[in-house]
C-alpha cells in the first residue's frame, strides 16, 4: 500500500481523484468496451434495440425471431420510440462508416500520405501531456 504520507503519492491520488480524470477513465473503459464487443460481433443487445425501431416502422411482428440479431425482442412499440434517435445512427464509429462515399474515396486516396503527420501530431499531443504530468507531479501545493 502506497505510504499517505509522501508527497509524490498525494499528488497522484489527489490528480487521479479530480473530476475529469475520473470522467476521462470512464470514457476510456467504455470506449474499450464498445471496441471489444464491436470485434467479437457480441453485441446483440444493440442489434436488437436498433432493430425494434425499424420493425415497429414497418408494423412488423416485434416479437418472432429475424435473422438479423437471430433472437427474440422482449420490447414493446413504446420502447422503440425511445430508441429512435439511436437507431439511425452507424453501426462503427470509423470515418468510413460516417461519412459519405464521396468523402470516403478522398480519405482512401490521401490516408497513407497524412499517416505520418497524424503520428507526428499524436507524439507531439503525447509530449504535451506527459510534460503537463511531470510538471504537476513536480510542483508543491
Amino acid at each position: 500500500m502506497a505510504d499517505s504520507n509522501n508527497p509524490k503519492s498525494r499528488k497522484i491520488f489527489s490528480f487521479l481523484l479530480k473530476k475529469e480524470c475520473i470522467i476521462a477513465v470512464y470514457v476510456l473503459l467504455a470506449i474499450i468496451a464498445g471496441f471489444k464487443q464491436y470485434q467479437h460481433h457480441s453485441y446483440n443487445n444493440y442489434l436488437i434495440f436498433k432493430y425494434v425501431y425499424y420493425h415497429t416502422i414497418d408494423l412488423q411482428n416485434l416479437y418472432n425471431n429475424y435473422p438479423e440479431y437471430g433472437n427474440s425482442n422482449h420490447y414493446g412499440p413504446i420502447f422503440s420510440l425511445f430508441i429512435a434517435p439511436f437507431a439511425s445512427l452507424p453501426d462503427g464509429l470509423l470515418p468510413t462508416d460516417i461519412f459519405p462515399r464521396a468523402i470516403k474515396e478522398f480519405i482512401r486516396l490521401y490516408s497513407f500520405k497524412a499517416l505520418p503527420c497524424i503520428i507526428i501530431w499524436l507524439t507531439i499531443i503525447f509530449q504535451i501531456l506527459k510534460e503537463n504530468f511531470e510538471s504537476y507531479l513536480t510542483t508543491d501545493k
